[in-house]
């Protein structure tokens, strides 16, 4: 190593006089801005507070958890054995898919680099400003966004020392933008030999799509659902087990009225009699299903009614912080750097109108609940009364108190097929795409090759490629795997698989690789709806993109089994009144099933991958998991140019 000087950062740290400083630059393993990764303290195993999550590059602090474990010791060893190679990991931002905060961190960390403010004596790096400086930055998912912006802040920046350059880029599954975040390249901002390498991976959907949308900060709304128990709290999820699940830490309120439906014994809506056993069973389990039901709304759960300290659970207690006006927290250092109006920090996820809207529609489900519990809690007083007792073709009567609830359920979530626009102002999806439009802060369609970026500049013919998807575990699995072997592991039958056929589900088991062969037809069919949503941003076309995700997902199975089973099984238990109501939801029922079908392009999961998160997450993260050989020869390469 070389030899040491002593410079005070804003860590008290001592840096090497070097000539060579890698510096991370962290992106997002959150492209939605939805997920709260749980993590549990390393000492204690107990699990962090929402705050004291890490699994973005959280707040502007100084981490290095955001890499990879192997990554980031890859990088260590390199710094240990070449000389003059500093690794500097000490820089954090948001992480936010956010514009503004994308375009902040880049100036903040080239005035950090550089510059002394009233809260630090000087930058990091200050000491070395009359020497050679070689940067190297190398930024993963949106922090090669945060780079250009960087480049851009150190072409206009008069401290930045003359003699400092910035020598080579690697991008890991960034994705770059047709009008946002672009790359300045000038004489002052990077060395005359110096080179660029990116890295993609085709599986990478977050790449490939979803970074088009540059979104306002959601994490919120998970954490608000896990603290109002609306959703099950689980242990630490690995970002790189996309799929696996931890340890369960508290049962959410949906998947206790889960278990109270799957708890009903259905094969005594068939028995002609019921004795009186049996009909308390039954009646006591329908009754307690929908108490379950009502307190995912309320929160308000049977055994806990008379329980003191009792915080506020359900989702209008979730509906009622996500109205809240959040004031997101930021330093005093960036709030005077930063002009006023850019740095975005008080917003609500869900406006006020929008707010009123969802809460009546679902004030008028939940009365409808109570009618049919009402209905049940009669006849079982009666019977307790002595006045009637328990039969099957009574069960059927007291059902068909949910007219009400049909026709309310009925109007929410109708829409027309074609529009993807309902003609009711509180339909669920007229709602959700106004939540969407409210909470995106820009969209820009991406692509994943930043070519067009360097075009005419002295670093064009600079530029190096790296595709690692045939290093992502599920092209492994699938794409180079021949239809002979172990194909019997190949078919998952999970609860995101509808009930799409036979014909499917062998070709499933006899060839793997169909399982890539569709995926890639997903990319292309959403490559187009990108294009149409681009030149005609309007919510037909919004929704469109989001009913072929959804159509991927867990929804599609649910809609598609109700629509095949539920509905015909209720069919022959109601009387005309209600079935006349039950028809029409049916309808609507159905038309959504056509609506996912016609944007499903079969299964996706296979060996436990091929989720819509593993693709989000899991496939954008291969290019970080740990330094490709290709990329270890790229830094040796470029730190041999003087």
């Amino acid at each position: 190593m070389s030899r040491t000087i002593n410079i005070s950062t804003l860590n008290d740290a001592i840096v090497p006089n070097a000539i060579h400083i890698y510096i991370l630059v962290p992106g997002t393993t959150d492209p939605i801005n939805s997920f709260t990764n749980i993590q549990l303290n390393p000492d204690t195993q107990t699990r962090l507070s929402y705050a004291e999550t890490t699994h973005r590059s959280n707040s502007y602090q100084s981490i290095s958890q955001y890499w990879d474990d192997k990554f980031y010791q890859d990088m260590l060893d390199l710094e240990k054995n070449m000389n003059n190679f500093i690794l500097f990991d000490k820089f954090g931002w948001s992480g936010d898919n956010c514009v503004s905060n994308r375009e902040t961190a880049g100036k903040y960390l080239v005035r950090r680099l550089c510059m002394k403010d009233q809260y630090n004596t000087q930058g990091y790096y200050e000491g070395l400003k009359e020497k050679t400086v070689y940067f190297h930055l190398v930024g993963h998912s949106h922090g090669g966004n945060v780079i250009n912006e960087m480049t851009k802040e150190i072409d206009s920046l008069a401290q930045w020392p003359q003699k400092w350059k910035v020598k080579s880029i690697i991008y890991l599954s960034t994705p770059f933008f047709n009008k946002l975040h672009q790359v300045k390249v000038t004489p002052k901002v990077f060395h005359k030999e110096a080179s660029v390498l990116h890295v993609y991976n085709d599986y990478d959907l977050t790449q490939n799509f979803l970074a088009d949308f540059s979104l306002f900060d959601l994490s919120l709304i998970q954490k608000v659902l896990e603290e109002k128990r609306v959703l099950t709290i689980r242990g630490t999820t690995p970002t790189n087990e996309a799929d696996k699940k931890g340890e369960l830490i508290q049962e959410g309120l949906i998947d206790q009225a889960k278990k109270a439906l799957e708890s009903i014994p259905a094969d005594k809506f068939t028995d002609l009699w019921l004795n009186h056993q049996e009909g308390e069973w039954l009646y006591s389990r329908t009754i307690r299903f929908l108490e379950s039901v009502e307190s995912v709304f309320t929160g308000e759960e049977e055994e806990s009614k008379n329980a003191k300290n009792e915080i506020d659970k359900g989702i209008f207690e979730a509906l009622k912080e996500l109205n809240k006006e959040i004031e997101y927290n930021v330093s005093d250092f960036l709030k005077e750097t930063i002009p006023k109006g850019m740095l975005k920090i008080k917003r609500q996820i869900l406006k006020d109108d929008l707010y009123q809207e969802l809460l009546s529609t679902l004030e008028e489900i939940l009365q409808g609940i109570r009618d049919l519990k009402a209905k049940f809690e009669d006849t079982k007083r009666k019977v307790k009364e002595g006045k009637t007792n328990y039969s099957r073709w009574g069960f059927i009567q007291d059902l068909n108190g949910s007219k009400q609830l049909i026709e309310t359920l009925t109007s929410f979530l109708d829409m027309d097929e074609s529009s993807l626009i309902s003609n009711s102002s509180n339909s669920l999806w007229n709602i959700l795409f106004k939540i969407l439009d409210h909470n995106i802060d820009q969209f820009d369609n991406t692509y994943v090759n930043p070519t067009v970026q360097f075009q005419g500049t002295f670093l064009e013919d600079k530029l190096e490629v790296l595709d690692v998807t045939k290093e992502d575990e599920y092209d492994k699995k699938t794409a180079q795997k021949d239809p002979e072997g172990e194909i019997t592991q190949a078919i998952i039958l999970s609860n995101t698989t509808p009930l799409y056929g036979m014909q499917h589900q062998m070709q499933d088991i006899m060839n793997p690789a169909i399982f890539s062969k569709r995926y890639y037809q997903l990319l292309e069919n959403i490559k187009t709806m990108e294009k149409t949503y681009e030149g005609n941003p309007n919510q037909t076309n919004l929704m469109q993109i989001l009913f072929t995700l959804i159509a991927h997902s867990p929804v599609h199975s649910l809609i598609d089994k109700w629509a095949n089973t539920g509905i015909f099984f209720a069919e022959v238990l109601m009387n005309n009144d209600v079935e006349k109501s039950l028809d029409k939801f049916k309808e609507v029922m159905n038309k959504l099933k056509r609506v996912f079908n016609k944007n499903f392009v079969g299964n996706l999961e296979a060996f436990n991958m091929g989720s819509l998160i593993y693709f989000l997450q899991e496939s954008h993260s291969t290019s970080r998991r740990y330094l490709h050989s290709k990329v270890e020869e790229f830094i040796k390469k470029v730190m041999e140019h003087k």
